[in-house]
């Protein structure tokens, strides 16, 4: 398999510049594209959110010649300065995970080592004295190749599946926690789907985010 190229970080770190300078771009204003510094080590598979003025990405994998590795490094990018710093690693090796920004921090919930999924949950923060890394509540199951979202103080995954090795299978479920009370744990939540054909994960991650007029709660207000 080809080496993955530093286009992997173009995107996302475009992006956040955009929503970092709270640029609002009018229908008829063009979209200047730029390169940022490539990141040190090629990865696709990881988890990003903009913290500041950076750029935080954590996890996911890589390829040297034929052989796939899973990744803990935690990176972080400047967009002032255009230069990349390591911050830290991860507990773990942890790709494919669900990466949910919240504005301070970057939730990494779920994911893989390769060989099994997690439920494991980690919060990763930018402040002045450097990086600090804490966990979160697990997951009610092992969660890989899922969606999310930080939406009024809550984090949510969505489908996804149990098994990196298992692609032909996906799930429905939507967990939720607030993280104003991360005590009290993740809940399960009614998704209000109805498969027509066999799923597949890239269906699941997106059906349950439309659920049926008048479907009946407990949907989080």
């Amino acid at each position: 398999m080809p080496t993955p190229s530093v286009t992997y970080c173009v995107v996302p770190i475009m992006l956040a510049a955009l929503v970092t300078a709270g640029v609002a771009l009018a229908a008829d204003t063009p979209l200047v594209w730029r390169n940022g510094a490539p990141m040190p080590t090629p990865v696709g598979g990881h988890c990003a959110a903009v913290i500041g003025s950076r750029v935080l990405c954590a996890g996911g994998t890589t390829w040297q010649g034929s052989r796939k590795y899973w990744l803990r490094d935690i990176q972080a990018y400047d967009l002032a300065t255009d230069r990349w710093e390591n911050m830290g690693r991860l507990p773990e090796p942890i790709g494919y995970a669900v990466g949910v920004g919240t504005g301070d921090s970057l939730c990494v919930l779920g994911g893989s080592d390769g060989e099994t999924g997690s439920a494991r949950c980690y919060r990763l923060r930018l402040g002045r004295g450097g990086l600090s890394i804490g966990r979160l509540p697990d997951l009610p199951e092992p969660r890989v190749y899922a969606a999310g979202a930080h939406i009024g103080g809550r984090l949510y995954v969505v489908g996804g599946g149990a098994d990196p090795n298992q692609l032909g299978t996906a799930t429905t479920t939507l967990f939720a926690l607030d993280l104003a009370a991360p005590e009290r744990g993740w809940k399960t939540l009614p998704t209000a789907c109805h498969w027509r054909t066999r799923p597949s994960r890239y269906r699941a991650m997106i059906s349950p985010l439309r659920p049926r007029q008048n479907s009946p709660g407990p949907w989080p207000s």
